[in-house]
């Protein structure tokens, strides 16, 4: 696996595709926490390595949303969580699809029920306070409150 020359390793083998490839940047990638330095699988296999990776979707359990298909882990399958850093959702794009339609359709409900409760506030006021006596109404508290008020002040005094 490793060719040492003047106690110094110059060729090492992949242990994926088994080639004997230079100990050098050019063949494998930097690794800080390997003692060469460098990792152990060639730049060819790591390539190939990502572009056949894949993911098993992990759905929505709280849902009950998961297709629990092994998908290849491409931005075909799988939405960006983060696109600068290029990281990929575990849930694919089927299952967030299927997530946001009963998202959308909860906000619709509430958003129905706000309506209907506003619509019977409205009612109730209106039976409680007709418009023609809300005026009537806000004079006689007025008179309330200035009665309470001269008994407040007689008691402070």
């Amino acid at each position: 696996m490793i060719t040492i020359e003047d106690n110094r390793i110059t060729q090492v083998q992949c242990p994926q595709c088994l080639r004997w490839l230079s100990l050098s940047n050019e063949y494998f990638h930097a690794d800080k926490t390997s003692s060469s330095g460098l990792k152990i699988i060639c730049k060819d296999c790591t390539k190939e390595n990502l572009r056949i990776k894949t993911q098993k979707c992990s759905g929505y359990q709280t849902e009950n949303i998961h297709c629990d298909r092994e998908l290849p882990l491409t931005s075909e399958y799988f939405y960006y969580y983060d696109k600068k850093k290029k990281k990929l959702r575990h849930n694919c794009k089927e299952c967030t699809s299927k997530y946001q339609a009963i998202l959308n359709a909860r906000k619709r409900d509430i958003k129905n029920q706000r309506k209907e409760c506003k619509k019977s506030i409205n009612k109730a006021q209106e039976i409680l306070f007709p418009q023609d006596n809300i005026i009537e109404t806000i004079k006689a508290m007025s008179i309330k409150l200035n009665e309470c008020y001269d008994i407040l002040k007689q008691f402070i005094s």
